[in-house]
C-alpha cells in the first residue's frame, strides 16, 4: 500500500536529510502523492510567482496545461517531484526564503501560507 503524507505530518516527524529534503528513507521520495482536487495548474502558478527563475516549475506548468487541455489528470506526482517545484516543500531553499523575506524554514512556511491564501491566480 502506498503512503500519502501531509506536509504538517512530515514536518513534525521527519528530519532533514543530506539531500535537503525531509525523509526517513529513499523509498519515501518515490511515494506517490494524490491530492483530492485538481489544483495543479493554480498551484504551479503560485510556485512560479515564488520562484520565477525555476525552470522545473516552468516545464511542469507547461506539461500540466497540456494535460488539462487534453482532458487528462495531472496527478499523481511523487514526493521527489514535489521537492523540485512545490514552494511549501522548498522552505529551506534560498530562493524561496528570499521571496518570503525570511531565513528560517518555519517562518518561511508561515509567510508562504499567508501569501497563498490571498494569491490571485493569473489567467495565463
Amino acid at each position: 500500500m502506498e503512503r500519502v503524507w501531509f506536509q504538517s505530518y512530515i514536518f513534525s516527524t521527519y528530519s532533514w536529510s543530506p539531500f535537503g529534503c525531509l525523509c526517513s528513507d529513499a523509498v519515501f521520495l518515490f511515494q506517490r502523492v494524490y491530492c483530492g482536487h485538481e489544483y495543479t495548474i493554480n498551484n504551479l502558478k503560485f510556485a512560479r510567482h515564488v520562484e520565477p527563475k525555476n525552470d522545473v516549475i516552468r516545464k511542469k506548468l507547461a506539461w500540466a496545461k497540456e494535460k488539462y487541455n487534453n482532458g487528462e489528470p495531472t496527478i499523481p506526482s511523487t514526493v521527489a517531484e514535489e521537492f523540485t517545484y512545490n514552494p511549501f516543500m522548498r522552505v529551506r531553499e534560498k530562493s524561496v526564503q528570499d521571496h518570503a523575506g525570511k531565513s528560517d524554514p518555519i517562518a518561511t512556511m508561515g509567510s508562504l501560507r499567508k501569501e497563498k491564501d490571498n494569491f490571485r491566480v493569473p489567467k495565463d
